[in-house]
């Protein structure tokens, strides 16, 4: 039941995701965290909703290890059972994508911005607004488990231990921040106390370091081997890249950006203020 609430963080990253886009927000400090509660108590509820005519239509020895649709075909008209089981797939698919390509790229943009990675690779299409080839690198890294046919369940504990580690990167930064930062610990309109953001710290690093082994210890040697290639590939990138990010710059404003780089669409509206949203994109007016 552990190995199976760990896996659940892949299922369940709706809820954290949008954090990135934060910088695209008019007030993050108030939507994020009300996304983030919100988003998991009503996707907690609908899980349990959906649970109940799972496990309770037929009996438990007929449904254990079985999919939703052996009980759906249960009760429902063959036609109204064909359109459950498509237009499901159909809306997972669609929602999953379109979820990805609002905030898969957003990070790497905000990294690109501080140096880590090349100006060119944010470049931003003048036609749609969107980074087009950030868009095709993740495309073809998403598409190479596919092509190798690659097991769902193993793209899944593989995708969720790499969450874990990345988790475990965010819950130690946010510490580290309040005293790198400690005027906008200060200022930030959701605040939690220092002893508290301390025990959280070491409880939640602590369950993400037991989950990380749970999910790691099915996984075979080449998926293993496949982490820790690319782990090593994204740590020599970083210490390549570290004298060009924006904390090797002298003090002062950073270096500008080439106006190709950050130049906004015909359809935006642009505000020169970088600290409250992301450079590339204007912020959200709803």
């Amino acid at each position: 039941m552990l190995q199976a609430s760990a896996l659940l963080t892949f299922a369940t990253g709706g809820a954290t995701v949008v954090a990135e886009l934060g910088r695209e927000m008019k007030t993050p400090g108030r939507t994020i965290p009300l996304a983030i509660v919100g988003g998991t108590i009503f996707a907690a509820l609908l899980y349990v909703l959906i649970a109940i005519p799972a496990a309770g239509v037929l009996p438990i020895a007929e449904v254990a290890g079985q999919p939703l649709s052996v009980v759906a075909q249960s009760f429902m008209p063959h036609g109204m059972w064909l359109f459950f089981i498509l237009g499901g797939a159909v809306l997972a698919v669609i929602g999953t994508m379109n979820a990805q390509l609002l905030w898969g790229s957003k990070s790497i943009l905000a990294a690109v911005d501080d140096g880590w990675f090349p100006a060119k690779l944010g470049t931003v299409s003048k036609r749609f607004g969107t980074p087009h080839y950030l868009i095709g690198i993740l495309y073809l890294v998403g598409i190479v488990p596919a092509l190798f046919h690659i097991s769902i369940t193993v793209i899944a504990s593989a995708a969720s231990v790499m969450g874990q580690l990345m988790f475990m990167i965010v819950v130690f930064a946010s510490l580290r921040m309040r005293y790198l930062h400690p005027e906008t610990a200060r200022t930030a309109p959701f605040k939690i106390g220092l002893k508290l953001h301390w025990v959280l710290t070491v409880l939640g690093a602590g369950v993400l370091v037991y989950q990380t082994y749970l999910l790691s210890s099915h996984l075979t040697s080449d998926v293993v081997t496949a982490i820790g290639v690319w782990l090593a590939v994204g740590a020599l990138c970083g210490a390549v890249r570290s004298p060009r990010s924006r904390r090797s710059w002298p003090p002062g404003p950073p270096p500008r950006r080439p106006p190709s780089a950050s130049m906004p669409t015909s359809r935006t509206r642009w505000n020169p203020r970088p600290s409250s949203f992301h450079p590339r994109f204007p912020r959200s007016t709803t």
